[in-house]
């Protein structure tokens, strides 16, 4: 039983992933006038290309597997984000923000928190392009949040699972 015990709790500890400790969370707010959006990703990114949980508030409704792609402003994509993500329709839907950067580094890209003025944007219907929108009184609001690592959490966990079983032997 103990080295059963034992192989579980080695593997675990072996197959724990590197996690980020800290996360960002971006708010939409006030872009079309008919929805709010966020998301949260990592706050340091391998890729500027990543695939994250969407929250549309106008539904309350959570995407899974939305596509958040972040610009660079000095290119001609114009910075901020396209958001991809297909609805219960089979619509596949681009939502692009034009504003400024939101990360900073040549990878890994650190996201930027603070809140950042829409200039404006468009919505597209399976390619074809639909309603655009000004920024004027958009927003996209970045706040940063810490998060425990999961291999500590383990560690806490094989720890207090070594006390229990030690106490149990003892008692028997």
């Amino acid at each position: 039983m103990r080295k059963t015990f034992f192989i579980a709790a080695a593997m675990l500890f072996l197959t724990c992933t590197a996690a980020f400790a800290d996360s960002v969370t971006y708010t939409v707010s006030g872009a079309g006038k008919k929805f709010d959006l966020s998301f949260t990703e990592p706050s340091t990114l391998n890729s500027l290309d990543t695939f994250a949980p969407l929250t549309i508030t106008a539904t309350g409704k959570t995407i899974g597997d939305a596509e958040i792609t972040f610009f660079d402003d000095s290119d001609s994509d114009g910075g901020l984000f396209d958001v991809t993500f297909t609805n219960k329709k089979g619509v596949t839907k681009i939502i692009s923000f034009i504003g400024p950067q939101l990360f900073s580094g040549d990878g890994p890209f650190v996201l930027s928190t603070g809140v950042f003025t829409i200039g404006g944007g468009a919505i597209f219907k399976n390619g074809n392009p639909g309603k655009s929108f000004l920024g004027g009184d958009a927003t996209v609001t970045g706040t940063s949040t810490s998060m425990p690592e999961p291999a500590s959490l383990l560690m806490l966990g094989l720890g207090l699972a070594g006390v229990l079983g030690l106490r149990k032997k003892q008692v028997a």
